[in-house]
């Protein structure tokens, strides 16, 4: 690759700040739409009048195409330069989100959802990777935190934004939404980008691009799917050994190809792969929550759609506010210490919502999610800084690829991995206490003879058979919610495992102030 020259120079001021800012609305962008098309399938399948096997191509597709597009972002960044692939992937995003408002059809849609999915696919691993490249590195820190805000922000904010629109509006805004902040973006990205020219003459690995995005595309269909078909179905353990094998054979490609589509050589640098291990963990421990606690809440408690939004708010919002403040920390001290606090405070606060249940006030329960974003927010962004940073700049496109292709394959396989230990544990204490529902049960027998003695008085009802039923019922519920807690319980112990993992491997980080790169050198900004 073409070294870094002293001469050229890196923003600064204002140049710099709307630079970022143009980047954070793409970002955001990206992570929203994954979130916020979520709570409209049923509307969606409704409107269309799709199949279930229909609907999930909605959701799928964009995972597939997800995993097509992101091994191949650094290569297009290094051929053709951050800034056009950046400005090119806004426009496809943004054209897509618009078509997808106006699909006619599901074949309509999901094909729009692929073309939309190219351009989010391409905006995650850029984005990041345009922060490492116009950012002084001793600074860097601090404007990943405030970028990272909006990998906080935008998936708390989009399955409430996503509700309102859905509920009380009309479902095609929540593609729609997308178009007039794309095209701020857009007009953006040409006024204040810094070229951030790219290296003509790189050769494109093409069987490591087959390879990688095919592997990668089977491993996320199947881990979304595997829930649904069950992990031992034919289908899915059959998806699972070829996506291994696929990537295998990706890795022996890699390693002997002169100009790589990812150098995972760079996984010979000690604190990129300490980071790219603890990043699953971070994102599983994430999801336990963000996605469980919403559910448990609407399932088990009765709380709507809105209220459960309305309580994770504040967790959403410290996580975010904390981003910037980690950030800061990282440029001062380094990683080890906000980590290490961090790990140790999502491990306590995943422990401590071992303790709801369908009683627990909704007050409760938010500030026990905001002690758990609070660890989020320190942990988060040190350590994904951390392993980039140590990145030489004329490499830092492929490393973020790498480092996106971890945290959405981190983000399926530890929800698919949390779903598996809900659904065993779900179904286990469903069978053990159904037991409860036999006239040979003292406490049945007791709750049927009490129903039955104000009945008793209505002559037109069968009095024993309706208390019987009333008590079935009765019991059903309180069964179901409380094999739903127990099974929520472990899901949310494994959690706090994984987070205990993530808190011995912190100590392991870095615990210097970064170094501040030699005098004279900056980020590369154009040849």
């Amino acid at each position: 690759m073409t070294p870094q020259r002293e001469s050229d120079a890196a923003l600064g001021g204002t140049a710099l700040v709307l630079a970022i800012l143009v980047i954070i609305i793409g970002s955001f962008m990206s992570f929203l739409d994954s979130t916020i098309v979520n709570v409209a399938i049923p509307t969606l399948q409704a409107q269309f009048g799709a199949s279930a096997d229909q609907i999930d191509w909605v959701v799928t597709v964009y995972l597939l195409m997800t995993g097509v597009c992101v091994p191949v972002s650094g290569w297009l960044a290094d051929r053709f330069g951050m800034s056009r692939i950046y400005q090119v992937a806004l426009i496809i995003f943004t054209a897509g989100s618009a078509l997808s408002g106006l699909s006619w059809s599901i074949g309509a849609l999901i094909f729009f959802r692929a073309l939309q999915a190219i351009g989010g696919g391409l905006l995650g691993p850029i984005t990041m990777a345009m922060i490492y490249r116009i950012v002084p590195r001793d600074r860097i820190g601090t404007w990943a935190g405030v970028f990272g805000i909006t990998i906080a922000l935008a998936p708390a904010i989009g399955p409430t934004l996503g509700g309102y629109l859905v509920q009380y509006v009309d479902w095609r805004l929540i593609f729609y939404v997308n178009v007039p902040i794309g095209i701020v973006a857009i007009l953006m990205a040409f006024a204040v980008l810094p070229p951030l020219a790219g290296q003509r003459g790189r050769s494109f690995d093409f069987w490591g691009f087959l390879t990688a995005s095919s592997g990668l595309g089977l491993l996320l269909y199947a881990l979304n799917e595997g829930a649904v078909w069950g992990w031992t179905s034919e289908a899915i353990v059959l998806m699972a050994l070829a996506a291994v094998w696929l990537l295998v054979l990706f890795v022996l490609i890699e390693l002997n190809t002169p100009e790589p589509l990812l150098d995972i050589r760079v996984f010979r640098n000690r604190t990129f792969t300490l980071t790219s291990i603890m990043i699953p963990v971070i994102v599983t421990c994430l999801y336990s929550g963000t996605y469980y606690v919403p559910l448990y809440m609407q399932t088990v408690q009765g709380v709507g759609a809105m209220p459960t939004g309305v309580t994770l708010m504040p967790a959403a919002l410290m996580m975010g506010m904390l981003m910037p403040v980690a950030g800061r920390l990282y440029d001062k001290i380094g990683a080890r210490v906000p980590a290490v606090i961090g790990m140790a405070l999502m491990t306590v606060a995943t422990l401590l919502l071992r303790g709801i249940d369908p009683e627990t006030p909704r007050t409760t329960i938010m500030l026990m999610m905001m002690l758990r974003e609070t660890g989020v927010g320190l942990t988060m962004m040190p350590t994904m800084t951390a392993g980039l940073a140590v990145i030489p700049g004329e490499e830092i496109a492929r490393a973020s690829a790498i480092n996106n292709i971890i945290q959405r394959a981190a983000a399926s396989f530890g929800l698919a991995a949390l779903t598996s230990v809900f659904t065993g544990s779900m179904g286990a204490r469903q069978a053990q206490l159904s037991w409860s529902l036999t006239p040979f049960n003292r406490g049945f027998a007791s709750l049927v003879r009490a129903l039955s003695a104000p009945a008793a008085q209505l002559t037109h009802l069968p009095v024993i058979q309706s208390a019987q039923a009333v008590a079935g019922e009765a019991a059903a519920r309180v069964i179901f919610a409380r094999a739903y807690t127990d099974a929520v319980k472990d899901v949310w112990l494994w959690a706090a495992v994984s987070a205990a993992v993530g808190f011995g491997l912190a100590w392991l980080l870095r615990g210097q102030r970064p170094a501040a790169p030699p005098a004279g050198t900056r980020p590369v900004v154009a040849e």
